[in-house]
C-alpha cells in the first residue's frame, strides 16, 4: 500500500487593484477596453472579461457569465471549476450595461455575439502600462 500525500495548499496573497490603478489602465488602453471595464464593474475574471457576450445580459442589472476565453488557445471555454454548461450570474451596474452597449456598436461582435476576445492584448498591455 502506497501512502500519498497531497501536496500543502499556500494561499497567495490576493491583490485588489485601486480605483486610481484602475483609472490608469483605463487612460494607458486609450480608450475604453470593454475587459477592464467588466473585470472592475462586475468582478470577472481575465477570461470571462474576455468572453463578454452580448447575449448573456439576462436582465437590466444582472449578467450571466457561461465562458471563458482560454489563456492559452484564445479560443472559447467552459468556466473553470464547472461543468460545461454551468454558469454563474453577477450584479450588473447600468455603467457597464452601457460600456457593452458602446463597444459591441463601436467594434460589432463575433457570429457568437463575443465582443472581446480579438482584442484581449489591448488590455493587457494597458494593465502592464498602469503598474
Amino acid at each position: 500500500m502506497f501512502l500519498i500525500q497531497e501536496p500543502e495548499y499556500v494561499r497567495e496573497q490576493v491583490a485588489i487593484p485601486s480605483l486610481a490603478y484602475v483609472t490608469k489602465a483605463l487612460v494607458a488602453a486609450n480608450e475604453e477596453p470593454l475587459e477592464i471595464v467588466m473585470m472592475a464593474g462586475c468582478g470577472l475574471r481575465n477570461g470571462e472579461a474576455r468572453a463578454v457576450n452580448v447575449t448573456n445580459v439576462v436582465a437590466d442589472d444582472v449578467y450571466r457569465v457561461r465562458e471563458q476565453i482560454h489563456s492559452n488557445t484564445l479560443k472559447p471555454a467552459k468556466l473553470k471549476h464547472r461543468k460545461a454548461g454551468e454558469f454563474r450570474e453577477v450584479p450588473l451596474p447600468r455603467s457597464v450595461w452601457e460600456a457593452i452597449e458602446r463597444y459591441a456598436e463601436k467594434h460589432g461582435t463575433t457570429k457568437t455575439a463575443i465582443c472581446c476576445a480579438a482584442r484581449a492584448a489591448t488590455s493587457r498591455r494597458a494593465w502592464s502600462d498602469a503598474g
